[in-house]
């Protein structure tokens, strides 16, 4: 179990998501669904699969599975998720738009990582748009949250040209995240005039023990803080891409037989993100933003989720809380 919302003083847990889960809708879908149709990996599956044998049909675009989805986040104490931003004409945006055009989008709210793909002028206008809504998440009181994918200094115009739209439409300045692999990030963050610094995800590998990696994740919360910027905490889930071994795709070309780390187990997940709850409430003046993020809700082929699976709806066991 990972957390319910009914504690006070709890910081917020977000979830990233990664959203090829829509079958032939997009050539990343079609990728990830024949990554994953091998038997030895279908205990991967996000629940709303379908699988035989060595096949696996994965359309999380079908009626009623982002209904689903919400309800299962909501009940595990998911606050927001943290979409990887995906231009509308793209299938990689299927899943936030039918999460946005949701009767229930109220029980999770929503923000954007935006470094995943082309931001145009266009998609910066509708971002802040998006802004002024009561679903997208804030923090500070009023101020939206967002994240940038891989960043580096070179994030500096996009970052003053958000500024500039937001304070064009009288909207609270955005709390800007950026994200990248090491604390080096400080001096993008500085440079670029973004509020904090985090990581999309803190793998290890060579078959480490998940142990393991929850001691090395903590360690670099500690280097994340020690910089003196704002920070936000990130726990991973799981790493293990192996599954791209067999089917190879552009977007990841890191696949390797040492590139993995052990499964966590349910247990592991729900201490390792008490830990980075209980860091947020001891570093107060480094973590403004009073969040966590988790890698991931449904990097399943990566690696790292707390999406219910196929074998644990079916096996009827209690999907993923956060308590």
């Amino acid at each position: 179990t990972l957390m319910t919302h009914s504690t006070p003083t709890r910081p917020l847990v977000g979830a990233i998501r990664w959203d090829a889960w829509h079958g032939d809708v997009s050539m990343p879908g079609k990728a990830v669904q024949h990554a994953l149709s091998p038997e030895r990996y279908h205990w991967r599956l996000p629940f709303f699969a379908v699988a035989d044998g060595e096949t696996a049909v994965i359309d999380g675009a079908a009626p009623g599975v982002m209904e689903r989805e919400i309800a299962y986040a909501s009940a595990a104490g998911i606050d927001y998720w943290a979409f990887d931003w995906y231009r509308p004409d793209d299938g990689l945006s299927t899943a936030r738009s039918l999460y946005l055009s949701s009767a229930q989008r109220g029980d999770v709210k929503w923000c954007l990582i935006v470094g995943t793909s082309g931001f145009r002028d266009e998609d910066r206008h509708w971002l802040v748009e998006q802004f002024k809504t009561p679903g997208y998440q804030k923090v500070l009181g009023d101020r939206p949250l967002m994240y940038v994918f891989d960043a580096n200094r070179r994030c500096g115009a996009m970052v003053k040209a958000l500024r500039d739209d937001t304070a064009a439409a009288a909207c609270p300045q955005p709390f800007i995240v950026l994200m990248c692999w090491s604390p080096e990030i400080a001096e993008a963050a500085a440079a670029t005039g973004a509020d904090a610094i985090g990581a999309y995800v803190n793998p290890l590998g060579n078959g480490a023990t998940f142990a393991s990696g929850m001691a090395n994740e903590r360690a670099r919360w500690e280097a994340w803080r020690r910089t003196g910027c704002q920070m936000v905490p990130t726990v991973t889930t799981g790493w293990d891409p192996r599954p791209f071994l067999d089917h190879p795709v552009r977007w990841y070309p890191g696949a390797t037989e040492t590139n993995w780390g052990e499964r966590a187990t349910p247990d592991q997940v729900a201490e390792q993100l008490a830990a980075s709850l209980e860091f947020v409430n001891r570093h107060p003046g480094s973590t403004l933003a009073n969040t966590a993020l988790i890698y991931a809700w449904n990097e399943n082929a990566e690696g790292g989720w707390i999406v219910p699976t196929l074998e644990e709806t079916q096996n009827g066991g209690v999907p993923v809380r956060l308590d």
